[in-house]
C-alpha cells in the first residue's frame, strides 16, 4: 500500500473509538464505580503478567495458521521476516465492520510477498469458518457439562450454517458478481477471485489443511479461553475447574455474538454477552461479570493492536528499502 501512516491512523481511529465505546456501554449498564475500584485494588497483578504472555502465545498461533494455510493455497516460498509484519499489519483491520478491512491482509501479501490475492483471500474464509466451528464445539461442550441442554440447538445451527458456508462461498461469490447494485469493478474483482480460486480451495479443503486450521484455531481459542478464566482468578476467583467450565461455554458464546453484530471486532457485544453470562450463567458479581470481560479482551485486542502498530512501522521500513533498492 502507498498510504501506511493514512491506514494507521484510520485503524488507530476505529480501535480507539469502538475500545472507548464498549467500555462506557458495557459500565454503565453493569456495577459502580467504587466497586470496581476495590477490585483493582485487589487485582492479582502476576495473573495479569500471565495473561498477556497468553495473549501474545494466541497471536502468534494464529498468526502461525495462516502463514501455513496461505503457504499451501499459493505455493509461493516466501519469506517469513515479511510475512509476519504483512500478518500483524493486517491484523488492525479486524476493527472494520464484519472484519471486512482484514483483506487489507492479502493486497499486503501481494504487495510484499508476491501472493496473488485470489490465493490468499480464501484462507481468511477458511479461518473464519473454522473458528465458527471451534468455537461452536467448545461452547457446545461447556453448556453439555454445565447442564445446560436446551442451549445446544443454537450450537447445533451455527454448525450447519458454518459448514454450509464452507462450500457455497464460490458460488455465493459468482452470483453477488451479477447482482446490478454491485458496482461494475467490484462485480469483476469478485468473478476473478471466484474463478482464479478454485486451486487455491482445493489445496485448502484437503485433509491435511482442514485439519491444520482446524487443531491450530482449537488451540488459539482454548488460550482466548484460559484468557478469560485467568481474568476470573485475577479478580480473586478460586482457580477451580468448575471456573473453567464456565469459561468455557461463555468466551465462545459470547464471541459468536460478537461475530454475528458484525460491529468492528464484535466490540460492545462480545464484552456485553460475557457481562451477561457471568451474571446469568456464572453466578457471577456484576462488578466482576464486567471486570473479567474487559480485561480478557483489553489483553486480546491489546496484542493485535500494539503488534499491528509494529507491524506497519516495520512495512513502511520494507517499502521504503525496496524503492531504495529499485532506484540502484
Amino acid at each position: 500500500m502507498t498510504a501506511l501512516p493514512d491506514l494507521r491512523r484510520f485503524g488507530a481511529l476505529l480501535v480507539a473509538l469502538g475500545i472507548v465505546i464498549a467500555l462506557l456501554v458495557v459500565a454503565s449498564v453493569f456495577g459502580d464505580i467504587q466497586a470496581y475500584r476495590h477490585l483493582w485494588g485487589g487485582l492479582r497483578w502476576e495473573v495479569v503478567a500471565l495473561i498477556l504472555v497468553l495473549a501474545l502465545l494466541n497471536h502468534g498461533v494464529r498468526y502461525w495458521r495462516w502463514e501455513r494455510l496461505t503457504r499451501r493455497a499459493s505455493g509461493v516460498d516466501f519469506r517469513c521476516a515479511r510475512m509476519l509484519p504483512v500478518y500483524a499489519a493486517g491484523s488492525v483491520f479486524i476493527f472494520t465492520p464484519a472484519r471486512l478491512g482484514e483483506a487489507v491482509k492479502s493486497v499486503y501479501a501481494r504487495q510484499y510477498c508476491g501472493v496473488s490475492v485470489s490465493a490468499s483471500l480464501p484462507v481468511l474464509l477458511l479461518e473464519r469458518v473454522g473458528d465458527v466451528l471451534v468455537m461452536a464445539l467448545l461452547a457446545a461442550t461447556g453448556l453439555l457439562i454445565l447442564g445446560e441442554n436446551a442451549n445446544l440447538l443454537a450450537g447445533g445451527l451455527v454448525l450447519g450454517a458454518a459448514l454450509l458456508a464452507l462450500w457455497l462461498w464460490r458460488p455465493a461469490l459468482r452470483w453477488l458478481a451479477g447482482r446490478n447494485f454491485i458496482p461494475p469493478g467490484w462485480r469483476q474483482n469478485l468473478e476473478l477471485v471466484s474463478v482464479t480460486a478454485g486451486a487455491s480451495q482445493r489445496a485448502l479443503l484437503t485433509p491435511s489443511s482442514l485439519g491444520l486450521n482446524l487443531c491450530l484455531g482449537a488451540t488459539a481459542w482454548i488460550l482466548e479461553v484460559t484468557i478469560y478464566y485467568l481474568s476470573l482468578v485475577a479478580l480473586g476467583l478460586s482457580p477451580a475447574g468448575s471456573h473453567y467450565i464456565f469459561a468455557l461455554a461463555a468466551f465462545p458464546l459470547a464471541s459468536l455474538g460478537g461475530s454475528v453484530s458484525f460491529l468492528p471486532a464484535g466490540l460492545g457485544v462480545t464484552e456485553g454477552g460475557l457481562a451477561a453470562l457471568g451474571l446469568f450463567l456464572g453466578g457471577l458479581p456484576p462488578e466482576t461479570a464486567v471486570f473479567a470481560a474487559l480485561l480478557s479482551r483489553l489483553a486480546i485486542l491489546g496484542v493485535v493492536l500494539l503488534t499491528g502498530f509494529a507491524g506497519m512501522t516495520w512495512l513502511s521500513r520494507l517499502r521504503r528499502h525496496d524503492d531504495e533498492s529499485r532506484a540502484a
